[in-house]
């Protein structure tokens, strides 16, 4: 006996609402998606008639008062290019909509979208559409379907087939075959399963196509996505456009998106089910190859990587990661593509100096000293056997040259022989430096490519005397950054608003960087500039102004094409979000969708190029009440921060950790905290420490016996403070309650905040003492502490507290 049909709820509910309020029904779907057999089965007890389009023309047209029947099903809709025939139909349309009475269901079933010669009767009609969405199985439908085949599928099994299936019916009964003789799903059915689709569609469509469809969907195979641009490109056709609208309308194979198509997933695994069994591996290089160079074409180099790769083209893979090589940290894309560099064989490497110092200074970048100081040795090895005097030689002496000053985790300390040593080298051979920069996209000089805090300490000086160098070291990167570094080491030792003739010497060196690097330079220099000005402005209480100045500077990296600074740029307005305290403006990135879309992700592989954002990740988490993943975070950049001699890092995330521990109650907090100010006093650094405001004002107020220099805690004290009236909600710390206080538990805790005495207490309000103590331990468990001075903690810091 033939298994009955498995009634599918939602395609049923359309049929149903059709016949119901008399409209014209629409089934679109892919072969073998169980249209035709779903529309039979909801007409299983009426007299329908059939008609099919499967020749391009209908076979019968009865007029519309020959026909006697009470539904009429015309299959086949794609195919029907005869216009006798769509004339038929749509007058057909027009007499059931014309005799509503009569009750005829009109149905109408085609392999594509609805065809444009029927798109005015749908809008004027208003055709019910369904699609395969409607058709394909839930997993309740599959057990159904299995036991109708008397298979009882365990949940297990049946989220699997779902799984691999995705509801799909041919798919489903593929596998039905195969598991009579077996009661559990297994790899092997699934594989089994999948060639008899294959095949299917195999004889089902794939022959009867035409040569240019079939050559064009294959060239296409490889890609999960495409432009027409790329279709045109990678199969060679310039009727792209015209092909794809003829696969769309002949069984809905490609799916058109936004701004770009795909193939139907089961359609693609077929097409490389075809590819893999009937191509040779150098035809199916051939395939990947068009994709790599389409992408090479585009300035994509992961994609380039990722194609080229998959045509096992290793000489263009290590072509391009040269290339890439030649880059600096901010602009080659280093981390995304390691990949790549790890799948290169030693031999090929060690022929290339580039490919040496990309190797080191990829391996620094993902904390792995040991590695890059190997890739180190072999280029310096390397540059000991060249001719003496020959160019290989003096290229792998420059990268050396290079990697001492650019290796994150050198020690810096030395920093300035080392660019007057590079400076000296490249002067007597006539060469230049490979891209450096000196920001890595961060927007700091002082705290960017490189920790310049010792530099910070003759700041003046060597402003003067470090040009020449920096100029030969730097290249385009150096036009504005002189006195961009200056403003911004100047900045931060900074403490009086008040101070009107420093204030106007850092906005001057600041306006005149930005322009020396907008005209000559990079506009790496330029965001630099951009956001140390917003700290000014927030140092000065103007927010609207420094909110104003980031949003320009965006739309400007957005024109100029900057695409690299784009994460740390929208960071630092996450950071501008937080420090202000105001509602999300639409021009923002709120913190809430950054942390969940945009933060880099510490559990992933840690990457130093994320430092910045992974700070301002730690700031999110701190003002979301997330002190665990704080914490966690904070020790993780502790170890790069100390291992890289990252000293202003340090003593920032050194700052956060000792407010963390605060909150947390961890009593070592003090000692922390003294840690980090005796090293920011070292440099007299201010603005490290007042523009973390109300959350560090109680630590510093606590901070009086840490053997700081009395005029330095004074200044930092009352910077603070300065602060903390003007964004009294930055990093503020939030008690979400864990249920509502009562009117009286409010009352209570208002008058702990006052220092009211609990005999006191008790009198106000008119019960005894043993009453109190049992407000007094539901308003600890909603607070989440565990004694009075804990809740009056929380309570002003949460602005519960109203004195």
């Amino acid at each position: 006996m033939k298994p009955q049909y498995v009634k599918i709820p939602k395609i049923y509910n359309k049929l149903k609402d059709a016949e119901i309020e008399h409209r014209t029904i629409y089934i679109s779907a892919p072969v073998a998606v169980g249209k035709s057999v779903a529309a039979k089965y909801y007409l299983r007890n009426k007299d329908y008639l059939y008609l099919s389009g499967n020749e391009s023309f209908l076979a019968e047209m009865l007029p519309y008062d020959d026909i006697w029947q009470s539904a009429i099903l015309i299959d086949d809709i794609s195919w029907i290019t005869d216009s006798v025939s769509q004339s038929y139909i749509l007058n057909l349309i027009a007499e059931c909509e014309k005799h509503e009475k009569d009750g005829k269901l009109l149905i109408l079933i085609g392999r594509s979208h609805l065809p444009a010669w029927l798109k005015g009767a749908c809008i004027e009609y208003g055709f019910i559409l369904a699609d395969e969405n409607d058709l394909i199985f839930g997993e309740e439908q599959i057990q159904k379907l299995f036991a109708l085949h008397n298979i009882t599928l365990s949940d297990a099994d049946t989220r699997a087939i779902y799984h691999d299936t995705e509801g799909y019916p041919l798919h489903l009964i593929c596998i039905t075959y195969h598991m009579e003789h077996s009661s559990t799903y297994t790899a092997e059915i699934a594989t089994a399963s999948q060639l008899d689709m294959f095949h299917y569609f195999y004889h089902g469509f794939y022959q009867q196509w035409a040569p240019e469809l079939k050559s064009f969907l294959i060239s296409l195979m490889p890609f999960p996505s495409f432009s027409i641009e790329l279709a045109e490109f990678v199969s060679g056709s310039e009727n792209a456009l015209r092909i794809l609208n003829e696969a769309s309308s002949i069984g809905s194979f490609v799916i058109k998106e936004e701004s770009s198509y795909k193939l139907r997933p089961l359609l693609r695994k077929f097409l490389k089910w075809k590819v893999e069994n009937n191509y040779s591996i150098e035809e199916q290089n051939k395939l990947y190859h068009r994709g790599g160079l389409y992408y090479e074409t585009q300035d994509n180099l992961e994609k380039a990587l990722f194609y080229y790769k998959k045509a096992n083209a290793f000489e263009d893979i290590s072509r391009l990661l040269i290339e890439n090589a030649k880059k600096h940290v901010g602009t080659a894309h280093y981390y995304e593509t390691r990949e790549y560099y790890f799948s290169l064989s030693n031999e090929l490497i060690q022929q290339s100096p580039v490919l040496m110092s990309g190797m080191s200074l990829l391996h620094s970048l993902l904390l792995q000293v040991e590695q890059s100081e190997h890739w180190y040795a072999e280029l310096s090895d390397y540059a000991k056997k060249q001719p003496y005097n020959s160019e290989s030689k003096t290229e792998a002496e420059i990268r050396c040259a290079y990697l001492d000053i650019a290796l994150p985790h050198r020690n810096h300390d030395n920093i300035i022989p080392l660019i007057k040593s590079a400076s000296s080298f490249l002067i007597k051979r006539g060469k230049h430096f490979p891209e450096f920069s000196a920001t890595s996209n961060l927007p700091s000089i002082m705290n960017g490519g490189l920790d310049f805090c010792e530099w910070s300490k003759r700041d003046r000086e060597l402003a003067i005397i470090m040009k020449t160098p920096l100029k030969m070291v730097l290249g385009n990167y150096f036009p504005g950054l002189v006195d961009i570094a200056l403003a911004e080491s100047l900045y931060e030792k900074s403490y009086s608003r008040q101070d009107a003739s420093l204030a106007y010497e850092i906005t001057e060196l600041l306006n005149n960087g930005y322009a020396l690097a907008a005209t000559n330079g990079k506009i790496e220099m330029c965001f630099v500039a951009t956001f140390v000005m917003v700290k000014i402005h927030i140092s000065h209480n103007c927010p609207q102004t420094a909110l104003e100045l980031i949003i320009a500077f965006r739309k400007k990296v957005i024109e100029e094409h900057a695409l690299q600074l784009l994460p740390n740029l929208d960071a630092a307005m996450v950071w501008l979000q937080l420090v202000t305290g105001e509602k999300p403006d639409s021009r923002l990135p709120s913190a809430e969708s950054w942390l969940v879309h945009d933060a880099p992700d510490e559990n992933d592989t840690f990457c130093v190029l994320d430092r910045f954002r992974y700070m301002v990740k730690v700031r999110v988490y701190m003002v979301m009440g997330k002190y665990a993943q704080a914490i966690a975070l904070i020790e993780r950049l502790n170890v790069y921060f100390e291992r890289y001699h990252r000293t202003y890092f340090w003593m920032e995330n050194q700052l956060l950790k000792a407010i963390t521990q605060y909150r947390l109650l961890i009593p070592t907090w003090p000692e922390t905290l003294e840690k980090a100010l005796l090293k920011t006093q070292e440099y007299h650094f201010t603005k490290i420490i007042s523009m973390k405001g109300i959350a560090i004002l109680p630590l510093l107020e606590q901070a009086r016996n840490f053997g700081l220099n009395k005029d330095y805690y004074d200044i930092i004290l009352q910077d603070t403070k300065n602060l903390s009236v003007a964004f009294p909600d930055y990093l503020k710390e939030h008690i979400h309650l864990r249920e509502p206080l009562t009117p009286t538990e409010q009352t209570i805790l208002q008058l702990m905040c006052r220092n009211t005495k609990s005999a006191d207490i008790c009198e106000l309000c008119g019960f005894t003492y043993n009453t109190l103590k049992y407000h007094n331990k539901n308003i600890y468990r909603k607070l989440g502490v565990s004694s009075r001075i804990e809740a009056v903690k929380a309570a002003i810091a949460s602005n519960l507290c109203q004195i």
